[in-house]
């Protein structure tokens, strides 16, 4: 079918529960043959709900007099398509209409190939831990990663705050324009315990930044920074911007310290009852 190019892509249409489609969308006028009978590429007026991702050119290309309605679609990146001298996801073409697009990506979208790294739970989970030790409050802390919106975590405290459970809850949402992502303790949803809601809000925080650069710190450069992020069901997709530095530096280890200031009192140990 003429106008169909088959390269290594990925649009994705949820609506039709199809495994991801390997195609380049390039959309032609109406060919008229020598019987004077039209025929077309495809027929289509809009596409919404769906992954264009890891298109090697233009992503969608419009021909048509008619603008194609490509609005609500992920276009590989929080912060929208690319086009003219604005550098984003995939690149649109001409007389396609592509915002308002989705700033959070469609379930089952695939970045296997692209250049997104993923921290998994795993990963991050094992930072976690290695990062406990530096904290007053927070014993233990579990995450789950959850799509699109962020991070809960299960809470233990230490002993010293007698080993309170509770869940807490870091966002992690990108603006309207997909041009910032804003990571934020969620306090409508910390811990009722007023000790465990104050150690949460004092020590949560830190604790996952730390943990997100001790992930990161495997995978790249401490010059190179976090430029977009995706809250996928299980990780979190990180995209860097460039390498510039061209000589080794030290990683960092931690990027906010743990402030015990701000920790409640510990809960006093309880006398032992002396024996008569």
């Amino acid at each position: 079918m003429r106008g169909f190019h088959h390269e290594k892509s990925t649009i994705f249409c949820p609506d039709h529960r199809y495994p991801s489609l390997h195609l380049h969308l390039y959309i032609t006028l109406p060919i008229t043959n020598q019987a004077g009978v039209f025929s077309t590429t495809i027929s289509l007026s809009k596409i919404a709900n769906s992954c264009i991702v890891n298109n090697a050119n233009i992503a969608i290309q419009n021909d048509n007099p008619t603008p194609l309605d490509a609005t609500n679609n992920w276009w590989g990146m929080p912060s929208g398509a690319s086009y003219d001298d604005f550098s984003a996801g995939d690149l649109v073409g001409e007389n396609v209409v592509y915002t308002p697009h989705l700033t959070v990506m469609p379930i089952l979208c695939d970045l296997s190939d692209t250049d997104w790294i993923p921290f998994s739970e795993q990963d991050l989970q094992a930072t976690i831990n290695q990062n406990i030790p530096h904290l007053r409050g927070i014993g233990f802390a579990l995450l789950d990663i959850q799509w699109g919106r962020g991070v809960k975590f299960d809470i233990i405290s230490t002993g010293a705050y007698g080993g309170m459970t509770g869940e807490a809850f870091i966002s992690i949402m990108p603006s309207p324009d997909g041009q910032l992502m804003t990571l934020m303790l969620d306090t409508t949803r910390l811990p009722a315990d007023p000790n465990l809601s104050q150690i949460v809000a004092c020590e949560l925080m830190p604790l996952f930044l730390n943990s997100l650069q001790g992930v990161q710190n495997r995978h790249v450069a401490p010059s190179q920074d976090i430029f977009q992020m995706v809250v996928m069901d299980s990780s979190l997709m990180m995209r860097f911007t460039p390498l510039i530095e061209t000589t080794p530096e030290p990683a960092p280890e931690v990027i906010l310290t743990y402030d015990t200031s701000c920790l409640p009192p510990a809960i006093p140990t309880p006398e032992p009852t002396p024996i008569p």
